[in-house]
């Protein structure tokens, strides 16, 4: 008994990289890891996922890369895996589907197939104009190819087609899916993704990438003004952001930013993201010390701020609400003579500090509330890779489903008087609309053929 070939290592691999398997377990795994980067926040400090998971969980984030997923190595290299499977699995079928495409290659190659769609015609014209006919009606599709006369077969077979192209939907598709995957690279290598939030009047020429990175914008961006407007029952109707973009000092342009109309400056486009209020440029205190009235001290968001007889008072964090109790500020107390401060939060209800056995107590009498917006910083180059993707997958897309490969056979011969004409035709997809669109063929060639009208469906071409 013979012996299978042996493949060769090159096509052992080549087949193994074309394998609808591999594709399968890349796509599952690529789809796992988007969970992954969807069900966890990305980008951020190693402290925020210690506090938020176990240690171990911790542990496994950080080594896998999770808090990045969509820039980690490995993601990349499981992209790279499947775009080498599309390419390759595309070029190892491509020749047969060519072929496919061609038909015959030549004249004397024409034969009448073995096709399920036959039907068979004979009619009182003689041959030439039986021809003549059939020529006429294949002449709808594409030019007929015509096979020369033959010994070996009665009469003269004509073949053509339409639609050859519709065998390349799938590669269209590939196409896309691999220009997709550019656009994403491309992005992710080159892509900005920042914020940054601004009070009326304050400038910045940096935005936030994530974090802990920051990028410079190259420019300076003011808030020149900010607008905030509700309907009557509370709810926000609109919020807008006047900018002023300088060089060298210099206002080069001035633009509003609202929601659902950026403005590009610099290579970037600028979205409104959010809005709200924060500290301003001071908190505002009471001071009580044994033996003496009660004093106000107005604290600098910024620095440090001397008090008389007691020391140097900073200003070390501030939150709006504490546990729902209201708004606190931590601050830090140098003493004179002493060089450990003392940190602890003030609030502005008993006990109004968070510490005891302190001769003075510290009270939250205010502080200044601004409101800031908040600006989306981006930049995207992948866009118009995006955009031709997207065209070359709608015409694949088409051309996959809606479209197909018609082919159609007619043998003319002669038949005592009249003529023998055996109809075959054949699609790649879509069978039962193609066997529709058939008996219409025929049924028009038939109409041509005898000047009878044929009862048939409407609709639908060959």
């Amino acid at each position: 008994m013979p012996s299978s070939p042996t493949r060769s290592p090159a096509g052992a691999v080549i087949d193994f990289l074309a394998s609808v398997k591999l594709a399968v377990v890349l796509l599952v795994v690529i789809a796992l890891a988007c969970l992954a980067g969807t069900l966890l926040p990305q980008d951020q400090p190693a402290r925020y996922y210690q506090a938020a998971y176990s240690p171990g969980l911790t542990r496994f984030i950080l080594a896998l890369g999770l808090d990045h997923v969509y820039s980690a190595l490995w993601f990349v290299v499981l992209l790279f895996g499947l775009a080498l499977n599309l390419i390759v699995c595309s070029l190892n079928r491509l020749p047969a589907t060519l072929k496919a495409m061609a038909g015959p290659a030549n004249p004397e190659s024409l034969r009448l197939p073995k096709v399920r769609l036959r039907r068979e015609l004979i009619v009182a014209l003689p041959p030439d104009r039986a021809l003549a006919a059939a020529r006429q009606a294949l002449g709808r599709l594409s030019r007929p190819l015509e096979g020369p006369p033959s010994s070996t077969r009665p009469g003269v077979i004509l073949f053509s087609q339409a639609g050859r192209l519709s065998r390349l939907g799938a590669y269209v598709i590939h196409l896309a899916i691999l220009i997709f995957f550019a656009a994403g690279l491309i992005t992710a290598r080159w892509g900005v993704h920042g914020y940054v939030n601004l009070f009326e009047g304050q400038s910045a020429d940096r935005i936030s990438l994530n974090q802990t990175e920051s990028r410079p914008l190259g420019f300076m961006l003011r808030l020149d003004k900010f607008v905030f407007e509700q309907y009557a029952d509370g709810t926000p109707k609109t919020f807008r952001s006047e900018l002023s973009f300088l060089k060298d000092g210099r206002v080069v342009r001035q633009a509003k930013a609202e929601v659902n109309s950026p403005v590009d400056f610099g290579g970037l486009r600028f979205y409104m993201s959010n809005y709200g209020s924060d500290l301003g440029e001071w908190v505002e205190l009471s001071l009580t010390r044994p033996g003496q009235e009660e004093g106000l001290v107005r604290l600098p968001v910024a620095g440090e701020h001397q008090v008389a007889g007691l020391g140097r008072l900073k200003l070390v964090d501030f939150r709006s609400d504490i546990r729902g109790i209201g708004p606190g500020a931590r601050l830090s107390l140098t003493r004179e003579g002493s060089d450990r401060p003392e940190v602890f939060w003030v609030i502005s209800r008993p006990p109004f500090q968070m510490r005891t056995q302190a001769p003075e107590v510290f009270r939250l009498v205010g502080y200044d509330s601004r409101s800031y917006a908040g600006l989306q910083a981006n930049h995207d180059p992948g866009v118009p890779l995006i955009w031709t993707g997207g065209i070359i997958m709608l015409l694949g897309l088409l051309a996959a489903f809606f479209w197909s490969h018609r082919r159609f056979w007619i043998q003319v011969s002669p038949e005592g008087q009249g003529s023998r004409l055996i109809v075959a035709g054949a699609s790649n997809r879509n069978r039962p609309a193609f066997e529709r669109n058939f008996d219409r063929f025929c049924g028009r060639l038939e109409e041509s053929l005898t000047g009878r009208k044929i009862p048939r469906a409407e609709g639908g071409q060959p």
